[in-house]
């Protein structure tokens, strides 16, 4: 094996150790956001406090969730590959296919840009 292809292999393991720690990332965030959604809720119901209060707390919680929901969403776009069922095909989806697929953890209700058709499409790390 030449140099070029041992650099080649170096950069790909690199890169997808880089992706599995942004994947960790992901799910770190989302846990301490639900975790944070949660606490705020509880809190409001919980303690007595003026209307405005509990308002303001429900409100927090909710921004915190949606920033936390976001960011999580944009982490697992932007790393790795989809892989469709049907042919196999690697691809980064839309945000719009994203937003709007049923999902189960990493995988994902999406139309194949490749084939066109609708399958249960798994988060591969490397193209």
């Amino acid at each position: 094996m030449n140099k070029a292809e041992e650099n080649l292999i170096e950069l790909r393991e690199r890169e997808e150790i880089a992706n599995k720690k942004l994947l960790n990332l992901e799910i770190v965030i989302g846990l301490l956001t639900t975790l944070t959604f949660i606490s705020l809720i509880l809190i409001a119901s919980i303690i007595k406090m003026e209307k405005v209060g509990v308002i303001l707390l429900v409100a927090l919680a909710i921004c915190i969730f949606l920033i936390g929901i976001i960011t999580s969403m944009s982490i697992e776009r932007k790393v790795g590959y989809y892989e469709c069922s049907k042919c196999h095909n690697r691809y980064i989806p839309t945000q719009k296919q994203m937003w709007l697929s049923t999902h189960m953890l990493r995988t994902r209700h999406m139309r194949c840009p490749k084939c066109h058709e609708k399958s249960w499409n798994k988060k591969v790390l490397s193209k």
